[in-house]
């Protein structure tokens, strides 16, 4: 069976499957060799406007990432590749763009904190968040109080919602 042959059997089982599951779109795209073969929408993203799903119709899907997210990490331990039982903030502190971040970041609040204090106040709060609440901003906040502490001035962490989650 051909490419082509194959894709256009794929086309018509979308279709299918949209009457079939009563769905009005979806979009699939299929990689080999690194190199994307298919980046196709079948059905309609909007009903009422008729409008045709492509390959770049955004689909909001929740928290349907984390599964993807759970079974990579997963594969990762399995390789040996990642260890499932270290703090997140052993992983997030070895990025680039974090050491980069975190850098700009400090600079930042060591030239305003002094600027704070001469006007007389007496607490700051600075709050760090991100939308899960449990990786890079625990991370971030930690650091963020450690730099404090080396530098012999009162900080604490309180993480507000991580129990939320």
């Amino acid at each position: 069976m051909t490419h082509e042959k194959f894709f256009e059997t794929f086309r018509q089982r979308a279709e299918d499957g949209l009457r079939l599951w009563e769905s009005p779109s979806v979009a699939v795209g299929v990689v080999k060799d690194g190199k994307v073969v298919l980046c196709e929408g079948y059905g309609l993203r909007d009903k009422a406007g008729k409008l045709p799903a492509t390959g770049e119709t955004l689909y909001q899907i929740g928290s349907c990432s984390k599964a993807f997210t759970a079974t990579a990490a997963a594969l990762l331990a399995t390789d040996g590749a990642l260890d499932l039982d270290a703090p997140v903030r052993e992983y997030v502190m070895k990025w680039e763009q974090t050491q980069g971040f975190i850098r700009r970041w400090i600079d930042l609040i060591d030239y305003m904190v002094p600027l704070y204090c001469a006007e007389g106040k007496s607490q700051l709060v600075i709050a760090v968040g991100c939308t899960g609440g449990h990786h890079r901003s625990v991370a971030l906040a930690q650091h963020l109080c450690d730099h404090f502490l080396v530098q012999g001035k009162r900080a604490s962490v309180t993480h507000r919602d991580i129990k939320k989650g």
